[in-house]
């Protein structure tokens, strides 16, 4: 029987878009069948584009997000969801406060054992010109921020894999995981609270 993981962020355009592609992929190299990975956002919008810049820094590492579509959170996406992940602490207040649903857990403290960093938002006014644009036309801070956050989903992955099967008790193939001091110098680079 299948399990189901949801990642769920602001706008389904860049951390839960990007956790959901690495997961993908992983589970891909793996051949495992038996996870079935999904994104959504809390005020994601059908007709609103990923950003460019996203897919692109997910390209380098080998992963293809260019069909992604962002998708709305439904009660329906949770109430089939064995796992919800989330990346802020916001996130989940605004989970529980528009439907109910107090189960989600952030993705650092799902990966690395109770650790309460939070994967923060961007803010695209202040730090694009133009938000489905490429780099070029976003502050450097923007592009720096992006790249260094997805580095940290996607090098993540094995981590999450080990976590799901456990939770999920289902068995996967094995792999090298990231310790919690690799993390907290992570975190350090990313400006985190450790």
């Amino acid at each position: 029987m299948s399990k189901n993981v949801l990642f769920v962020c602001a706008g389904n355009v860049f951390r839960s878009m990007s956790a959901m592609f690495a997961a993908k992929k992983m589970l891909e190299q793996l051949s495992v069948e038996e996870i079935f990975v999904d994104s959504a956002g809390i005020r994601a919008r059908p007709e609103k584009k990923p950003i460019q810049f996203v897919i692109d820094v997910l390209a380098n590492k080998g992963i293809d997000a260019t069909s992604h579509l962002p998708k709305k959170l439904t009660p329906e996406m949770l109430a089939t969801a064995d796992v919800v992940i989330t990346f802020d602490k916001g996130l989940q207040a605004n989970i529980e406060a528009q439907f109910g649903f107090s189960k989600s857990v952030l993705f650092n403290e799902f990966c690395f054992n109770n650790l309460r960093r939070e994967i923060l938002d961007i803010q695209t006014e202040d730090i694009f010109v133009n938000p489905i644009s490429d780099s070029k036309t976003m502050k450097p801070e923007a592009v720096r921020f992006i790249s260094e956050t997805i580095d940290h989903i996607v090098e993540s992955a094995p981590n999450l894999l080990d976590r799901l099967e456990k939770s999920l008790n289902i068995s996967l193939s094995p792999r090298q995981v990231v310790s919690d001091r690799e993390l907290g110098e992570r975190g350090q680079a990313l400006g985190l609270p450790v």
